[in-house]
């Protein structure tokens, strides 16, 4: 199947400036002295790079994310041991840095380590071909569907494993929250989903969308609200019957077929 991709590209300025400010204090460690400084700061900010993403694997259930906790570890080591000018370490610690580049860039090629949120947002939208009646700020009842607690507690666990969606476990319901912004979901800066674009399960066969005004604007043309909530509703009910019949890789397969840029999004954590 040909997809038209419906977003607008993913503008990511501050990637740059964040390579811009290493090139600067770099420039200027070297200038003035600080290289020991420099890289023994560069060290610890990648030891508490990988340490962040230990957590994010165990919390999403996805262990293919320990490749990059395991080269960004070996780039840290790296520094330190050139600070220490262990010749014989230094050796080492490069021929384990190509392994893990390696490993690490497999695992972005594979794209089992990449946050499907505008996977998401692009299959919700194909259907859609109205541009008519835009954004209202509610969450929308969508559709119904038959499912036990346990299936929906499965296939939210799977949803994690693959970076399709962060779930959230209540007493009435399951809410499935698809964004970019996960750290503070993942580490509980903020126990709220609810400004969030979010699937919801409830308990009683209810299923209900909420898209956010930011993830609306994302769209190159203002699609049809309700026509995109209810395509969405039907786009993880759709998901969840192909997990239940055994057959989730076509959902990674659907997202795959989409040939969105492995790296597109990718970010240290």
């Amino acid at each position: 199947m040909k997809y038209i991709h419906k977003l607008k590209p993913l503008n990511e300025w501050w990637v740059g400036l964040i390579y811009i400010g290493n090139g600067v204090l770099l420039l200027l460690s070297a200038l003035f002295g600080y290289w020991d400084f420099y890289l023994r700061l560069l060290g610890m900010l990648l030891l508490l790079v990988a340490a962040i993403r230990v957590i994010i694997s165990f919390r999403m259930g996805n262990y293919a994310y320990l490749a990059g906790t395991l080269h960004y570890s070996v780039i840290a080591l790296l520094c330190f041991a050139i600070t220490g000018e262990n010749k014989a370490l230094i050796t080492a610690l490069i021929g384990i840095f190509f392994f893990t580049l390696f490993l690490n860039v497999a695992m972005f090629v594979s794209k089992k380590v990449k946050w499907r949120w505008r996977e998401v947002l692009e299959l919700a939208a194909y259907p859609v071909e109205d541009a008519r009646d835009g954004f209202t700020a509610r969450p929308k009842p969508a559709t119904k569907a038959e499912y036990s607690r346990e299936d929906i507690l499965a296939f939210a666990r799977f949803l994690a494993k693959n970076l399709i969606a962060i779930p959230y476990v209540e007493k009435e319901k399951v809410a499935l929250v698809i964004t970019k912004k996960r750290l503070k979901h993942l580490f509980n800066l903020r126990n709220d989903y609810s400004d969030e674009t979010y699937v919801s399960f409830d308990f009683n066969g209810n299923v209900t969308v909420n898209i956010t005004k930011q993830d609306y604007l994302q769209y190159k043309d203002a699609l049809t609200f309700d026509q995109l909530t209810d395509s969405m509703g039907n786009l993880f009910v759709e998901f969840l019957e192909l997990f239940k019949k055994g057959e989730a890789v076509r959902i990674i397969d659907r997202m795959n077929e989409l040939k969105l840029n492995p790296f597109e999004g990718a970010m240290l954590i």
